[in-house]
């Protein structure tokens, strides 16, 4: 009987379902460069490791960046395990701000049991701005004779601000018209990596053999960081040309779509600075301005096709621009024309996306009491002033940074206006004369007049019931 009665027992236990056993989920030590450049991709690496696995576990493994320094194009990825076990899992980001995070990664691993690990990277990770190229050429002549030699200059800089990466993997190329060969030097220089506020200088030895009565020397510098190439030219004038010839500098001038004249008066220019780089698709150029006049610090260009070699320019203006009806509304600090490639190249087809960087004396600002959240950069688009997208950045004794977007090019000013910066406008490109909605310049006679046509009637109808009860109570 008792065996019977035990056999029972044992039995009804068997049938009785086993509760699911928990995975246990370890979430490894997770791997990073600790210092990225801006507009860069990073590689997260970690690893899953799972024990105690029954049948076939499903972990879902997220990323979450805690910094707010990245863009992650697929946070969650799948592993499975059907035994216990240790996987590798990696993650490509891309940073696309600028700063300091200290514990910037968690990995989270979610089994479909209700298992879960979690880990945080306690490594700081510091993301720079990019680095900003340019590059000056000269010569000793400005003209040579049949079988004359010249010796060609270069000083390519990194004009970033301290604090940025350095330029990795500088080259200089030079590149000789028909007619000429290079006497001693070496073609191309490598310069390895610049820092920011940096330069690297060289030359060359070159021979007129055959040269033409006009002769451009170009010299290029290309990086890694921040990739691209930024050209400069020398003008030498052979034995058949005339006139004193000369070298350029500081970025030279002419290059594919590189315009020709704006069309400003030239007595209203006090500034012309111009440089040329490559456009390419979905890739990011900046054109740093470097002049001490210019409050235009740099325009960065994302195409949205691949351009080759663009020149971009900035007109400091002395006064309004000659090219516009009417100035803008509010308190000026300065007027520049922008400029990228020729007529009709600089719009939204060609152009993604442009961020301007601009500073504002802190002494201006102080002394017409202007805060920063006034600040606006505004646009001329062929009949009104609209003010674009624009942030504050950064102070230091000096200046006042901001950033401004468009996707097109025209007459721009810096504006501190009454009440603070107003929502921007779309930004589109208009043909000259077409009026644009939420323009900022004077206003058209579809003005409301500070009044509501809501409020107009309400008022109408008030008065007309308050007569009729005054009539009514006369009648009575």
């Amino acid at each position: 009987m008792k065996q019977q009665m035990i056999i029972s027992m044992m039995l009804l236990l068997l049938a009785i379902p086993a509760s699911s056993a928990v995975a246990t989920i370890t979430v490894g030590a997770i791997s990073y460069d600790s210092t990225v450049v801006k507009d860069e991709s990073i590689t997260i690496s970690s690893s899953v490791t799972a024990s105690t696995v029954t049948g076939t576990l499903t972990v879902d493994v997220t990323l979450t960046d805690n910094s707010g320094l990245f863009n992650i194009p697929t946070p969650v990825q799948q592993l499975q395990f059907t035994t216990n076990g240790t996987k590798a899992i990696s993650w490509t980001i891309k940073a696309t701000s600028s700063g300091t995070g200290a514990a910037p990664f968690t990995i989270t691993g979610s089994g479909d049991d209700g298992s879960n690990g979690v880990r945080t990277s306690s490594s700081a990770v510091t993301v720079k701005d990019r680095p900003v190229i340019s590059i000056s050429a000269s010569s000793d002549v400005s003209t040579i004779a049949t079988g004359g030699s010249a010796s060609v200059s270069y000083v390519v800089s990194n004009d970033a601000l301290v604090g940025a990466s350095d330029a990795t993997n500088v080259n200089v190329t030079l590149v000789l018209p028909a007619g000429w060969s290079l006497s001693s030097g070496t073609n191309p220089y490598a310069l390895g990596s610049i820092a920011p506020g940096a330069s690297m200088s060289g030359s060359w030895t070159v021979r007129a053999d055959s040269p033409a009565a006009s002769n451009t020397l170009t010299l290029n510098a290309g990086s890694s960081i921040p990739g691209g190439t930024v050209s400069g030219t020398v003008s030498i004038t052979g034995p058949s040309g005339s006139g004193d010839g000369g070298s350029s500098g500081s970025g030279g001038s002419g290059g594919g779509g590189g315009g020709g004249r704006s069309g400003e008066n030239v007595s209203n220019i006090e500034v012309i600075e111009k440089y040329d780089l490559q456009i390419s698709k979905d890739a990011l150029t900046s054109y740093r301005f470097t002049d001490k006049k210019n409050p235009m610090m740099y325009v960065n260009i994302t195409g949205n096709t691949t351009l080759g070699i663009i020149t971009a320019s900035v007109e400091v203006l002395k006064n309004t621009s000659t090219l516009v009806s009417f100035p803008p509304e509010g308190l000026v600090y300065k007027n520049a024309n922008i400029w990228v490639g020729t007529a009709g190249f600089a719009t939204p087809k060609n152009i993604k996306d442009a961020l301007i960087k601009f500073r504002v004396a802190n002494s201006w600002m102080s002394e017409n009491s202007v805060q920063n959240s006034a600040m606006v950069l505004e646009k001329w688009n062929g009949s009104n002033w609209i003010q674009l997208g624009t942030e504050f950045v950064s102070k230091d004794d000096t200046y006042s940074y901001f950033e401004g977007r468009t996707n097109s090019f025209s007459p721009f000013a810096i504006v501190a206006k009454a009440g603070g910066a107003q929502p921007a406008a779309t930004v589109t490109s208009t043909p000259a004369g077409t009026p644009t909605p939420g323009s900022t310049g004077k206003p058209g006679s579809g003005d409301a007049g500070g009044i509501s046509p809501w409020l107009i009637a309400v008022i109408v109808i008030v008065i007309i019931a308050a007569a009729v009860y005054f009539l009514a109570r006369k009648k009575r």
